[in-house]
């Protein structure tokens, strides 16, 4: 019994088909040659931006204008802000003049950081506010022998989402202090 050659026929169609399709999108970019280079622009460009958002999102607090520290107000009474208006916040575990918020610790609680001498704003005691060498090699601001955070999750000027977390990271008062929410747990005696 001879097989039914309508199969490979049909097989035989479908590769051509594709074929045909190739040869069709091969004849349309040989007539548009920039469209090749312009794809490779965009995912050029593409990567460029993607590298610079991340770049842009780093774990660091550096402030490069106007003074490193300064006051706010908030619901908590005077803390210190950095040059961005954002919350400072010490770490209960932290020793006097020394971090010990590193790797995960340090992104989640970006260090305050500064390039050059620390500049107080008002209200800020110049006295009080000094720089220590981190591992890493970036120079954190200190007030009154605390180290200061930032906190990531806090996205705009007045927030306050680290305070009182875990019972060991408090916003700073201009005297120095930690300063706590009624009702949170007591701040470490620290240092």
């Amino acid at each position: 019994m001879a097989r039914d050659p309508a199969p490979r026929d049909s097989a035989a169609g479908a590769s051509s088909r594709a074929a045909d399709r190739r040869s069709a999108a091969a004849q349309w970019l040989s007539g548009h040659p920039w469209v090749p280079a312009v794809t490779v622009l965009a995912l050029v460009g593409g990567i460029a931006a993607l590298l610079a958002l991340s770049l842009s999102g780093s774990s660091t607090s550096t402030v490069a204008s106007g003074p490193s520290v300064g006051v706010g107000s908030s619901s908590l009474g005077k803390i210190l802000v950095d040059g961005r208006g954002m919350t400072l916040y010490t770490y209960g575990h932290d020793k006097r003049n020394a971090s010990v918020c590193t790797d995960v610790c340090a992104r989640v609680w970006p260090p305050a950081t500064v390039a050059g001498a620390p500049t107080a704003g008002a209200g800020v005691s110049g006295a009080r506010l000094k720089r220590i060498e981190r591992s890493d090699h970036r120079s954190q601001l200190v007030y009154g022998g605390h180290p200061l955070y930032t906190f990531s999750e806090d996205t705009r000027r007045g927030q306050m989402g680290g305070e009182g977390f875990l019972g060991v990271w408090f916003a700073i008062s201009p005297a120095g202090r930690a300063v706590k929410r009624p009702g949170s747990a007591a701040p470490s005696a620290g240092y």
